[in-house]
């Protein structure tokens, strides 16, 4: 089985960057051409999402201030990682393409 690395960042009202990925099953061995494709049709303006409503770690830093910056993350990429170094998920890149 591979996975899928989906990657990710916070921007925040002063453009400081705070990057991040989720590793995900990939039981149906999707194509990274597809996924995007999948994931794009799901964001605002073809790049932000709610991390919190799409169940994935937010990436807002500590000084994190309401008034100022936006929950909104942008989407970066997805990768196909074959070799899983750390803990294996337990959620699939469909649960995230689903509508």
């Amino acid at each position: 089985m591979s996975y899928i690395r989906f990657s990710y960042l916070y921007r925040d009202a002063g453009n400081n960057k705070n990057f991040g990925s989720v590793i995900f099953a990939n039981r149906h061995q999707h194509t990274q051409e597809t996924l995007r494709a999948a994931i794009q049709r799901k964001l605002i303006d073809n790049l932000y999402f709610d991390a919190i409503v799409w169940q994935i770690p937010t990436l807002h830093f500590a000084e994190h201030d309401p008034e100022l910056d936006h929950g909104w993350h942008e989407f970066d990429d997805v990768s196909v990682v074959d070799h899983l170094t750390e803990l294996k998920p337990n959620r699939d890149i469909e649960d995230l393409c689903q509508p």
